[in-house]
């Protein structure tokens, strides 16, 4: 029961971390200052949400998540965890979760949960196939050892980038 309500408040919390991290059009982020920002779940049904909760709280579950070190984001709001990267380093992780992500995906899938680290060295992404009925899945991305290309390279002009580590059906 613990674990729902922390999975429960990791939602909340990512959202409310959204909701002070977005910047409307044209205008740049400060993070001093919140921004208007709109959900993805304030944009759906409350039924559907409900059912991706508790799909979210399953999978949690089943592969034993420690969501303490993690901060949830519904996987339509993941331009939100883009803004906090630097403007070069944006390609390479949406193109990570963008991949790994139609690697696995299979018709009837519901929506992943995003759960990222703070510092975003790593990104787990949970979901459960057949609509909610079927198998959890768990995706594991991290980022990459760019130590070999340091000594060539700036620290300005140093990038980070991330790659699926991990698959894992339960």
């Amino acid at each position: 029961m613990k674990r729902k309500a922390i999975v429960s408040l990791l939602v909340v919390a990512g959202i409310a971390g959204a909701l002070g991290s977005f910047a409307l059009a044209g205008e740049k982020a400060t993070p001093s200052k919140p921004q208007k920002f709109v959900a993805a779940e304030s944009t759906r049904p409350a039924e559907l949400n409900e059912k991706l909760q508790k799909s979210w709280e399953v999978s949690i579950n089943k592969f034993d998540i420690d969501t303490d070190q993690y901060t949830a984001y519904d996987y339509f709001d993941r331009k939100v965890i883009l803004e906090q990267l630097p403007a070069e380093e944006r390609m390479s992780y949406s193109d990570a979760i963008l991949q790994a992500v139609n690697s696995v995906r299979k018709e009837g899938d519901l929506m992943p949960m995003l759960l990222v680290k703070d510092d975003l060295s790593e990104t787990i992404i949970v979901f459960q196939r057949k609509d909610g009925t079927g198998t959890s899945v768990e995706l594991v991305l991290k980022e990459q050892d760019s130590n070999k290309n340091k000594s060539l390279k700036s620290e300005s002009e140093q990038q980070r980038s991330w790659a699926l580590t991990s698959v894992e059906e339960k």
